[in-house]
């Protein structure tokens, strides 16, 4: 070998660096190309469109969005990850408010969000939930498949559902709030509004112990451990719910529909919240909803 060679370790570092320099320009493209298709307008979904067929990306082909939720501590190490997942199945990736938004090819949703949180979780060692939604054929499509498929995401959360993977279809008549948008406000009002209000004039926890309370079967030893009150406390809220109801709320029908109202503004509060980053889930309830963590 001459002096001025290099030799076989140090070309191979070099091949290594270029190879890892190459592979961080593709993603940062990558996720700059899903961003600009998010925001874009009309006129300027063509030229992204061939900007993705230079790069190998055919988006003309059905596809589908998925929106991953993380806890705060896993979410550097999730998005390293998805980088290599989107370029491994030919997609995209982005993070947008917080979420991990994923464009992958196929034509059903809930399987490429399934397939995708099963690896992400074991990667990370932590239960990822998703959203997912599609497919799409056209960019401006593209838009308001994410924001579905955020949507059905903070379902699941809301619902305590950590570690789940849901389309619309997968979240039975709560879908609706995500697809149909129905008025619910009167049957919302009429059922649960005077403890919404006498909540919001005096800052007190009547809603979160009605729900707890009906959640639990109606049991009152269980709503005070769920909302970790003294069970003394737990019964005078109850009393006073009864006070603010007034007659005949525990009766069988009317007591379905307030259920009912209670989970529609709990869904309803959490798909309008910007909030992204929950509080860590309670650790055993992630051991019975991971999802096979090695």
């Amino acid at each position: 070998m001459s002096d001025g060679g290099m030799s076989p370790a140090t070309m191979m570092a070099a091949l290594l660096l270029a190879q890892r320099a190459a592979e961080t320009a593709e993603a940062v493209v990558q996720r700059d190309l899903l961003k600009a298709l998010l925001a874009a307008r009309p006129e300027e979904t063509e030229g992204l469109y061939m900007g993705a067929h230079r790069m190998g990306l055919d988006l003309t082909c059905p596809h589908v969005l998925v929106a991953v939720h993380v806890v705060k501590a896993r979410a550097k190490r999730s998005s390293s990850w998805a980088a290599a997942y989107a370029r491994r199945n030919r997609g995209l990736t982005t993070q947008r408010q917080g979420w991990l938004i994923f464009m992958l090819p196929g034509e059903a949703p809930w399987p490429a969000a399934d397939r995708l949180v099963t690896e992400l979780s074991r990667a990370i060692g932590h239960p990822a939930t998703a959203g997912a939604a599609g497919p799409v054929m056209s960019p401006h499509s593209v838009s308001d498949a994410c924001q579905e498929a955020v949507s059905c995401a903070k379902v699941l959360l809301a619902l305590g559902r950590n570690g789940d993977v849901a389309a619309v279809e997968q979240l039975g008549f709560m879908g609706l709030l995500v697809k149909a948008k129905p008025e619910l406000e009167p049957f919302i009002e009429a059922m649960i509004g005077p403890i919404l209000s006498y909540d919001a004039r005096r800052g007190t926890a009547l809603r979160a112990t009605l729900q707890a309370y009906l959640d639990s079967g109606q049991k009152l030893s269980r709503t005070a451990t769920n909302l970790h009150i003294h069970i003394n406390t737990a019964a005078q809220r109850l009393s006073r719910i009864s006070v603010v109801l007034g007659p005949g709320w525990q009766e069988p029908q009317r007591l379905l529909d307030i259920h009912v109202a209670l989970r529609l503004h709990q869904i309803r509060q959490a798909i309008a919240s910007d909030q992204v980053y929950l509080p860590e889930p309670d650790s055993s309830k992630d051991a019975s909803l991971g999802r096979g963590i090695g």
